[in-house]
């Protein structure tokens, strides 16, 4: 399936980022030059995940393994552009299908193992997918009925495969070298989903164009051949692909599957599997380092901590480089293919919150790499559409580049709105203009606080709150103000029994030197923050029971 355009091929071609081949080339690549070397190693908790004892398995097992079950893809029907819907855990199968179904010449939409009978409901209505793969039976919940119920509704469902059926075709062997179905580069391999703010997903296309190059990553990572890959996102989405399939085959590594989050274990694998490269979420960093016997870790062979999904903070990446040695990766990106990546290469630790503009006109990093060459940003005013430019000004980052999808998956009216005329993505996302050419992640456009007209960064807050070392998560709402129009309310959950009060927090900004404004005017105690599968915070709840409360407390009154 070839969803961009001749020119937009024929454009990246010419720079030299497109057209170097498919994941499957490089697979066979990084399985003729170290074929014994572990591409996947299981959980060691995978028999309560799926009833299976924990697995490894080598490249060259691994490309068997695709022959054999891309041959029996094909056997039960699976034809060139059939979408196959994957739902399992993080177990070497997951990422061992997004090279089969496309040697079967299908094309991978996963789903993360939390969605339920709606969320698949809505994908096969978009997609019409023909085929999906699941697991019998996970965390007490029945996926394989849900789908054999799905086949009733859905004409386009024509097959439903478990893990165990995977499996059994998986310990098929094919004879020779199975050719399986041809795909270009410029096929689509992925079709991921974005968890927007639009009521429906959206359908992510990505090809093995905008996938294959990561030769950039691997170099603001500093990345080396052979290291191994602590992988504990789902391999669902661009951060999951990207770290746990993508990243490990450009450098030839192997990748550790870990599922689901769970700091003993995780430490233990870092420990016992002598994992090179983990990726953690601001959360769990200073999860980690605020454990009382964080002085008993052992991360002797950590080099390298990639993180995002929120702005993590200084205090944390300077504990883990000088008591560790490990140098955070910040991450800026999206499904829809946009990504910026701060690290040593091109900001120093102290100041690895901000992200260097990459593509911004007129700036040469230095960096000799197509990369640099194809990928363009500008920042605009999200009220006028003005490009701005001035240090201290906010506005929204627009992105065109080799990463970034076609459209969105039949989603016509949607891309129109998303794109400009010349291909440039509007990401949603808001950011700070820095000195120097650096930008500041400020938040999405619809997660600022609007304060007497000053505008407020949720993830600022957020961040700032999760310095007290009595706060384990954070999450900053505005809550409706009949004078001001909004104030910050921020939910918390605590590390452990002992208390934190308002004044504790506003004390904590007043010796960060924040202004005024931002600090939090109410705050509210939960025990947990409501996250969508991916892990990122679901504010909509919050919202709402605070605006409640308030009313109920008569502060804002009905209709408001």
């Amino acid at each position: 399936m070839i969803l961009d355009t001749r020119e937009r091929i024929g454009k990246y071609e010419q720079m030299g980022v497109w057209g170097k081949g498919t994941l499957l080339d490089k697979l066979d690549e990084v399985v003729e030059e170290c074929p014994e070397r572990e591409a996947f190693v299981d959980p060691p908790n995978r028999k309560d995940l799926t009833g299976h004892y924990p697995e490894r398995i080598t490249y060259k097992a691994l490309k068997a393994t695709v022959n054999s079950v891309a041959s029996g893809l094909i056997e039960a029907g699976i034809e060139k552009d059939d979408i196959v819907i994957v739902q399992l855990p993080n177990t070497w199968e997951l990422p061992m299908l997004y090279y089969a179904i496309c040697k079967a010449g299908g094309i991978i939409s996963p789903m993360p193992i939390q969605h339920r009978r709606k969320e698949l409901d809505d994908v096969l209505r978009l997609t019409e997918a023909k085929a999906f793969i699941t697991i019998a039976e996970f965390n007490k919940f029945s996926h394989l009925k849900m789908g054999e119920k799905a086949k009733f509704h859905f004409s386009c469902l024509k097959q439903v495969f478990s893990l165990e059926e995977i499996r059994n075709m998986a310990n098929r062997r094919v004879k020779g070298d199975f050719e399986g179905v041809k795909v270009s580069p410029a096929d689509v391999w992925t079709l991921q989903w974005s968890s927007g703010t639009e009521a429906e997903p959206k359908a992510c296309p990505r090809t093995h164009n905008s996938w294959y190059d990561r030769s950039v990553a691997k170099m603001l990572y500093q990345l080396e051949e052979g290291w191994r890959h602590l992988a504990s996102a789902q391999i669902v989405n661009n951060t999951g692909i990207g770290t746990g399939v993508v990243l490990p085959l450009v450098t030839k590594g192997t990748t550790i599957l870990h599922h689901p989050f769970d700091l003993a274990v995780w430490m233990k694998q870092v420990e016992e599997e002598r994992a090179d490269v983990a990726l953690l979420v601001p959360a769990m960093m200073n999860m980690i380092l605020k454990n009382s016997k964080s002085d008993e870790l052992v991360l002797d062979t950590l080099k390298r901590i990639g993180t995002g999904s929120a702005p993590p903070s200084i205090w944390a990446l300077e504990e883990l480089k000088t008591r560790f040695g490990i140098d955070v990766i910040n991450i800026w990106g999206q499904n829809e293919g946009p990504g910026i990546y701060s690290g040593p290469l091109t900001t120093p630790i102290e100041k690895r919150m901000q992200f260097p503009q990459f593509g911004k006109k007129g700036v040469d990093w230095g960096i000799d790499n197509p990369f640099f060459k194809a990928v363009e940003t500008k920042i605009l005013n999200p009220d006028t559409g003005e490009e701005l430019s001035e240090v201290g000004e906010v506005g929204e980052l627009l992105w065109r580049g080799p990463w970034e999808i076609p459209c969105y998956y039949k989603k016509p009216e949607l891309t129109a709105r998303a794109f400009e005329e010349d291909g440039f993505l509007h990401t949603g996302d808001l950011f700070k203009i820095e000195e120097n050419n650096f930008i500041t992640y400020f938040g999405r456009r619809k997660d600022i606080i609007i304060r007497g007209g000053q505008k407020i960064s949720a993830q600022e807050v957020e961040n700032l709150v999760l310095k007290h070392p009595a706060v384990r998560e954070a999450a900053a709402v505005p809550m409706p103000d009949p004078v001001l129009g909004e104030k910050t309310c921020v939910y918390v959950v605590m590390k452990s029994r002992g208390g934190v009060t308002l004044n504790d927090i506003t004390a904590l900004f007043e010796g960060e030197g924040v202004a005024k404004y931002k600090w939090p005017e109410r705050l509210e105690i939960i025990d947990e923050i409501p996250k969508n599968p991916l892990g990122k915070s679901i504010k909509a709840g919050l919202k709402n029971d605070i605006k409640k409360k308030l009313k109920n407390e008569g502060e804002i009154k009905e209709g408001n």
